[in-house]
């Protein structure tokens, strides 16, 4: 049975999705995240959980957080870079997590390590994710044909295939 660990939460919207093996920078300026960056670095292992906000409200008689707010992905910091207004920080995702626990003063939590199952074919997943990414190709060669701006075609549609992409990812892992 896997180990529970008290470690710094970090919130997001539902759009920033982190997976196991994904890496994206953040730009922490907030006093109460900048904390969470400082006890994660002061622990040997620079962890923390990404874990996405449901924006569904739950009604006051359930005491369990919504599904989205009970699991997140297990981070590791690989490079901070200080800035006059907080900080840049290259994260790596490298395991999904249970929320056992919440805690304070920002927000800290007991979490549980998850087991993923790995589908026994990796081709079908591999397939997915080329159908996505040619999509997403062929988006962008119809944006440049059309002329149209980024912002009022590929931005909604872009977004709309990237939470797709890593619904999936989730689904299946």
């Amino acid at each position: 049975m896997a180990t529970s660990m008290e470690l710094p939460l970090l919130p997001f919207p539902l759009t920033e999705v982190l997976v196991p093996s994904e890496s994206k920078t953040l730009h922490l300026y907030e006093a109460r995240y900048l904390a969470l960056l400082e006890e994660s670095l002061t622990r040997k292992s620079k962890l923390f959980v990404h874990f996405v906000l449901d924006p569904i409200m739950i009604n006051d008689s359930s005491a369990e957080p919504s599904f989205a707010a009970r699991y997140g992905c297990l981070v590791v910091i690989e490079n901070v870079e200080k800035l006059d207004v907080g900080a840049l920080v290259s994260i790596r995702g490298v395991g999904r997590i249970k929320i056992v626990e919440f805690a304070d003063p920002y927000l800290k939590g007991v979490v549980k390590p998850e087991q993923d199952v790995v589908p026994e074919s990796l081709s079908r997943l591999n397939s997915k994710v080329t159908e996505i990414k040619e999509a997403l190709h062929s988006l962008n060669s119809l944006e440049i044909k059309l002329k149209v701006s980024t912002l009022s075609l590929s931005l909604s549609l872009s977004l709309s295939l990237l939470v797709s992409a890593k619904c999936l990812l989730l689904c299946i892992f």
